[in-house]
């Protein structure tokens, strides 16, 4: 390598993982839980998945936390405010998540920038423009509930995030 350097114009990469580490019960990269208890439906399959971190296994409590939009029921499990997933973080925060990792990966990062159902056409072009203000190499934007059939489900519960206070300098 000292003699000829390196050939390949990027060697880094974050893979797509959410099936396969659903199944292996284990982190799918840099992207924040979906939820702590959803359903995945895929071609070969429906998938009950609960927080392998919270030790949600057993099927009637993974399904009470699903029909409560996968937040966390302090009767059940203790310290609930602790636990914020995917949906309940602002789209912003999603992309400055990614633009963090994107400085030490040379190709994309598989991250999905979620946005609430109530995003507006004007909310997803800031997120290119802030990916793209920010040095991401590209971004996944995903509309809750843009599907009729989505691949992530855990009920009808709608959030509405807030962003975090550092936004406002890079969509002024």
């Amino acid at each position: 390598m000292q003699k000829h350097g390196i050939r390949n114009v990027l060697t880094t990469t974050i893979a797509p993982t959410g099936t396969i580490s659903m199944i292996a019960g284990c982190s799918s990269g840099i992207e924040p839980v979906f939820s702590l208890a959803y359903t995945k439906t895929v071609l070969v399959g429906t998938f009950h998945y609960g927080c392998p971190v919270l030790s949600l296994k057993h099927p009637d409590i993974v399904q009470q936390v699903a029909a409560n939009g996968g937040v966390m029921i302090p009767d059940i499990i203790p310290d609930a405010d602790v636990y914020c997933t995917a949906r309940q973080i602002h789209w912003t925060d999603h992309v400055f998540a990614q633009a963090a990792w994107q400085r030490w990966v040379g190709n994309s990062i598989s991250k999905t920038i979620n946005m609430a159902a109530n995003c507006t056409i004007q909310d997803v072009r800031d997120a290119y423009v802030l990916a793209h203000s920010l040095g991401c190499r590209g971004i996944t934007v995903y509309r809750d509930t843009s599907r009729d059939v989505q691949v992530l489900e855990n009920s009808n519960v709608q959030y509405d995030p807030v962003p975090s206070d550092v936004v406002g300098r890079y969509l002024a």
